[in-house]
């Protein structure tokens, strides 16, 4: 168990409490540079919501209504909601006509941004120091961070530290000012197998560990996002990072191959319950992972395996109202179908009269 986080949505009131030792969901939505719009997007919300996701994060970049989007998604949704300042540091840049050409004081103004929408939690990625981005071989180990990428590009183009990092106590006071939680985002997290805790991943997780615990001596309350791809062969390493991280655990999946393309939302769900002990939230992950933008009908399918994952890791750990729901669909099978037709079907044979006084 992890110090708990309480996401609140200052609009409709409603609570999230990650660390509670069940699994949350969160969704992430949002415009891309080259597909969908705002109402599809507000849809995605909509039906994350019906399916019992916990909070929502706009992924939303390169676009000019990234901005509008934000400002809808706060007043529609009843969930706790959340943006990223990467995002829209590029997003501001881009509507000012100076995509990529950033200045420090532009992350002050996309944490400022996200916080005045009455947001629930800031996502900030202040973990790749220019000391890590030198130890990069981007040939052979490259980032799959969006946030990642950009701050790497800004940070060698510039020459400058990571404003996020080298202004992080300015950030935990605008959190605390404005309560608002943090999530430490991962710029370094596994793309694939052979990056799971490899050096540079380790790193990151050190310097992750340290900036928890300077948010919890701020009193700020804090989250931190590790797990992308994983082995499951580490599964010690998991129970270890549990102790040493006093904070709500979230992956990305988990992913636990790279060879299920088209298919990483089973993928993701199996992941879910090998690492169950060990995360306080995840992503949705769609079949749409590693390929696209996902449409609505991939955000359902999402949804449905994490939440397979979610009843069985309940059903693992004797939840008694997990046992009642699966009794009662047990219950209610359907016979005869077209496997086995009337004259077979075992469910109507042993119904009969003999079975009856038995």
């Amino acid at each position: 168990m992890s110090r708990e986080v309480t996401l609140i949505n200052k609009n409709s009131g409603r609570k999230t409490l990650v660390g509670d030792g069940k699994i949350k969901l969160n969704l992430s939505i949002g415009l891309s540079p080259v597909a969908s719009n705002i109402e599809e997007e507000l849809r995605k919300a909509i039906v994350g919501e019906r399916m019992g996701v916990d909070m929502i994060t706009d992924n939303s970049i390169g676009r000019k209504e990234c901005i509008e989007f934000y400002e809808e998604l706060s007043k529609f949704t009843k969930l706790p909601y959340g943006g990223l300042v990467v995002y829209y540091v590029e997003n501001f840049a881009l509507k000012e006509g100076r995509s990529k050409v950033y200045t420090e004081e532009d992350f002050f103004k996309s944490f400022e941004f996200i916080v005045n929408q009455k947001s629930s939690f800031v996502e900030i990625h202040p973990t790749l120091t220019r000391n890590l981005l030198k130890k990069i071989n981007f040939k052979k180990r490259p980032i799959v961070s969006r946030s990642g990428g950009i701050l790497a590009e800004y940070m060698l183009k510039e020459n400058v530290e990571n404003p996020l990092f080298k202004n992080y106590n300015y950030f935990l006071e605008m959190a605390r000012n404005n309560e608002v939680a943090l999530i430490i985002g991962t710029c370094l997290r596994p793309g694939s197998l052979r990056d799971s805790f490899d050096e540079l991943h380790l790193e990151e997780i050190k310097l992750q560990k340290e900036l928890v615990k300077k948010a919890h001596e701020e009193h700020v309350q804090v989250m931190v996002e590790v797990l992308g791809h994983i082995r499951l062969v580490d599964i010690e390493k998991y129970r270890i990072l549990r102790k040493e991280i006093d904070a709500p655990i979230g992956a990305l999946g988990p992913i636990l191959t790279d060879t299920g393309i088209g298919m990483d939302h089973i993928v993701a769900a199996i992941g879910m319950v090998c690492v169950s002990d060990y995360v306080d939230w995840c992503s949705v992950i769609t079949p749409m992972e590693h390929l696209g933008l996902p449409r609505e009908q991939d955000i359902i399918e999402g949804i449905r395996s994490a939440n397979i994952a979610r009843h069985i890791i309940a059903l693992l750990r004797g939840e008694e109202y997990e046992k009642e729901d699966s009794e009662f669909i047990s219950g209610c099978r359907s016979f005869p179908c077209s496997m086995c037709g009337e004259e077979y079907c075992p469910l109507r044979l042993t119904r009969g009269e003999i079975f009856e006084s038995s």
